[in-house]
């Protein structure tokens, strides 16, 4: 009886909660998860577009397990770099992109397991054989959408992938009806033609039709939802977490080289602009006094150019091994970046964190919280004494809490909170740092 109660008072609590998300954009969902870790919201998240992506995945990959581990590291992904996302209305596109990546990248790691003795040529989009059997024409379709421009690809991955109505697409989009629509059919006609390029001959109203048979084929079952969003709080297998710090390092890597080449163009533009300058400013006086000799005036020019030429090619030398520099630089910085595999210890400080506690201090110093707080939880507890002597903030600081049966964790943020400090898991022990340091 007791328990049928239960589970009536968590269907109760599950169906509030997403009614209570069912009113909210993507974007509110993720600045909710990020500030609160809200892990309801972030489950709404994985529902709402949880369809679509797993779809994604099983068009890729043929074994279950595999689309369910990439289907776990896209939304890993989000958990790990959705900030930079979080102002937009709607996340399915960038989703869709994730999803595909991630996925791509399981198929190719399995195809070098199967043909060890055969090196497996690594292209960026998978080279699917058009059949006529409608999984491959998904697959292809998938493909060509991850390089569609963003503004044909969002309205195209909300009405037809997860069967969005066009008025809500809109809505989401903040675009008028009509221009979603034309984008929409402009979307339709660039996938068709892209299609034909693999030999499957689709008009817009067939890729309807194609997408329509798809659009609500996928449920995601409870279990994996669940499992899910306990990955993105760190509860996750080491083969999901190598997937999305595979995928997260290759975004890192394509940002620094987009960065680099961005640099070098306008290295060189700058260093172009500057010796057609001074060729045009050399070449006034040059002529002036060169008028009545035409013979030397002919000769003077093609030196200055040939000076000019040379000035330049070595200053784009200089500039294209400054970038190269800059390149290994950021690129030995990505290991360091990129979340690493918590160690046992570290998910034990995590469980310990969660652990309900009492607290009644009335200007005490903080030294003497945070002793008994070792002492009570038997917490490995290090105190950055630097970062806080930088933050001119002593031991002895009074914090004042009274705290009754909330989780070690919300304590210590509110007790940290007072002296503007924080806290952070690392090297396997718990630190308490200023926030400059532990950014």
């Amino acid at each position: 009886m007791k328990t049928a109660r239960a589970r009536m008072i968590f269907d109760c609590l599950r169906k509030a909660v997403q009614a209570e998300g069912a009113g909210l954009t993507d974007g509110q969902l993720l600045r909710r998860y990020f500030a609160h870790r809200d892990e309801a919201a972030f489950a709404v998240l994985v529902r709402r577009h949880g369809p679509m992506v797993l779809a994604v995945c099983r068009r890729l990959l043929r074994r279950v397990e595999d689309a369910e581990d990439a289907f776990q590291a896209a939304f890993v992904v989000l958990a790990r770099k959705g900030v930079r996302i979080a102002e937009r209305q709607t996340i399915g596109g960038w989703l869709h992109g994730v999803a595909y990546h991630v996925a791509l990248d399981v198929r190719r790691r399995g195809a070098r397991r199967q043909t060890k003795e055969q090196q497996v040529e690594d292209m960026p989009h998978p080279l699917v054989m058009p059949t006529k059997d409608q999984s491959e024409l998904l697959a292809v379709l998938d493909r060509e959408m991850a390089r569609l421009p963003e503004k044909y690809r969002l309205p195209v991955v909300l009405c037809e992938l997860e069967g969005r109505s066009r008025k809500e697409a809109a809505r989401q989009l903040d675009l008028a009806e009509g221009t979603l629509s034309s984008r929409l059919a402009t979307a339709r006609k660039m996938l068709a033609k892209r299609m034909a390029g693999h030999g499957a001959a689709v008009t817009g109203a067939s890729l309807t039709a194609l997408f329509a048979s798809e659009a609500g084929a996928v449920c995601v079952p409870g279990p994996l939802v669940a499992a899910t969003v306990r990955a993105a709080g760190g509860v996750v297998s080491a083969g999901v977490i190598a997937l999305a710090e595979g995928v997260l390092k290759a975004m890192l890597l394509t940002k620094i080289k987009g960065a680099a080449l961005v640099l070098l163009l306008a290295a060189s533009v700058g260093v172009g602009t500057v010796s057609l300058t001074y060729r045009t400013v050399a070449a006034e006086p040059q002529a002036k006094a060169d008028a009545p000799r035409p013979t030397a005036r002919a000769v003077s020019p093609e030196k200055d150019d040939l000076e000019a030429l040379r000035l330049e090619v070595e200053a784009l030398r200089v500039s294209l091994r400054a970038t190269r520099e800059r390149v290994k630089v950021l690129e030995a910085k990505v290991d360091r970046t990129l979340p690493q595999k918590k160690t046992e210890t570290e998910r034990e400080i995590e469980h310990k964190l969660n652990t309900p506690v009492t607290l009644n201090f009335t200007d005490a110093p903080l030294k003497q919280i945070i002793d008994d707080l070792r002492g009570w939880e038997n917490v490995n507890i290090y105190v950055d004494q630097l970062a806080l002597d930088q933050e001119g903030v002593s031991l002895e600081s009074p914090v004042s809490v009274k705290l009754e049966n909330v989780s070690l964790k919300s304590a210590l943020n509110l007790i940290l909170k007072q002296v503007h400090l924080t806290y952070i898991i690392k090297d396997t022990v718990l630190q308490i740092t200023s926030e400059s340091a532990a950014r």
